[in-house]
């Protein structure tokens, strides 16, 4: 019998074994749920979000991409529950809540993806390459775009929302492993790992599925071409 997926409030209350569920289940449990809080839901509007895009914020890393992973870590930055040092003080295990690429103010999660200076150079260049690779859109840095990304229109910002999420995990990635300095060449890296990845993950699919991919990402793919000895 085929499962199904249209989670209702029994599924939610009983959706507590991760370990039995399929990726495909979990992802539409969340998508179909919402989950937000009120303290988040405030902090969320406080950034710029419009309050009619509220699920769409949701909603959004389920939709950009299906590596659960790197939805999960979305939903962390969403709920404000990312370990960053301001936590990580509070509860002993740190002995400071000090910032530690700036060493400047708190390392909260607005301040170590938005307002941090290295951050603000950072997302200065993504803004310049996703300029130069996509004739489609534009990216304005905002703290609504970079924290929660592009959630008006998720349909036809598909890659540019999973590159944003995919630089938030690198730039995490630099601060768990005590990196003290990150370069958008080395996020260039990163997201090129993705990239092989979900292509590699498409490619065993209904060549629907591979063409959805591939337009999704042509516009990175076509920057490696004209980049591979670079990358």
């Amino acid at each position: 019998m085929k499962e199904n997926l249209d989670p209702n409030i029994n599924d939610i209350e009983n959706f507590t074994d991760l370990t039995k569920a399929s990726v495909k289940r979990i992802r539409q449990v969340f998508v179909n749920t919402d989950f937000l809080i009120p303290t988040a839901q405030s902090l969320i509007l406080e950034k710029g979000v419009e309050l009619s895009q509220l699920k769409n914020v949701y909603v959004l890393p389920f939709i950009v991409t299906k590596e659960i992973k790197l939805s999960m870590f979305q939903y962390k930055i969403i709920h404000n529950i990312l370990p960053l040092k301001s936590y990580l003080f509070k509860v002993g295990l740190s002995k400071d809540d000090t910032c530690p690429f700036c060493d400047c103010e708190r390392h909260t999660t607005s301040h170590f993806f938005v307002d941090c200076e290295i951050a603000k150079v950072f997302w200065n260049q993504f803004r310049t390459w996703w300029t130069k690779i996509s004739a489609k859109s534009e990216f304005t840095a905002t703290p609504a775009s970079i924290l929660y990304g592009l959630t008006s229109d998720i349909k036809n910002n598909l890659l540019l929302n999973h590159l944003i999420l995919i630089a938030k995990q690198y730039m995490y990635n630099a601060f768990v492993k005590e990196q003290l300095r990150y370069t958008f060449q080395s996020f260039l890296n990163f997201a090129t790992q993705k990239y092989d990845f979900e292509i590699k993950i498409a490619s065993a699919k209904p060549k629907r599925e591979q063409q959805c991919c591939n337009l999704k990402w042509s516009p990175f793919s076509n920057f490696l071409s004209k980049n591979n000895t670079v990358l």
